[in-house]
């Protein structure tokens, strides 16, 4: 019989996830996802968990998969943002 999977991240560090001091000084949490990357369902996910401990999350989807084409536009969109 498998062995059933132990608690989830969120339920491991929901104490920390729900700790105002944790959000403290937080600027920017920033995700972003091709809409035909292989991790679009886990991003999805993070970011819905995230956002239900009151974390405030920039999250966007755009075209194609999980290749530098997109990364090269995540990093000219994104490092603006850590200096701004």
């Amino acid at each position: 019989m498998p062995t059933p999977p132990g608690p989830s991240f969120e339920e491991q560090h929901a104490k920390a996830l729900d700790d105002p001091a944790l959000k403290k000084g937080l600027k920017l949490v920033w995700f972003a996802t091709g809409k035909d990357d292989f991790v679009l369902e886990t991003s999805r996910a993070t970011v819905a968990m995230l956002k239900k401990h009151g974390f405030e999350i920039v999250y966007k989807e755009s075209a194609g998969a999980h290749t530098w084409t997109n990364w090269r536009e995540y990093l000219s969109e994104f490092a603006p943002l850590l200096f701004g």
